[in-house]
């Protein structure tokens, strides 16, 4: 799950565009009630919104670990 297309920062102005193009589809073309259109719309802008928190720990991993490699590299190198 951790290498899931779902994840990946390009995905995620997806999931708002799906979410607008459907919410104006639904309740627009289709004339359905606004429920309707919410139970819909509002998981994929759940989904947006947790794939920018998933990204934004993973940055923050990512920049962790770098910094403890470079640590270690410093004090090899000036041993």
């Amino acid at each position: 799950m951790k290498n899931s297309l779902f994840w990946k920062k390009r995905m995620i102005p997806v999931y708002f565009l799906v979410a607008i193009l459907d919410f104006c589809f639904y309740q627009f073309y289709l004339k359905t009630n606004v429920m309707m259109t919410l139970n819909i719309t509002l998981p994929l802008i759940v989904l947006g919104f947790i794939s920018i928190g998933y990204n934004y720990r993973w940055k923050k991993e990512q920049d962790e670990h770098e910094r403890k490699l470079n640590s270690g590299n410093r004090n090899k190198n000036g041993a």
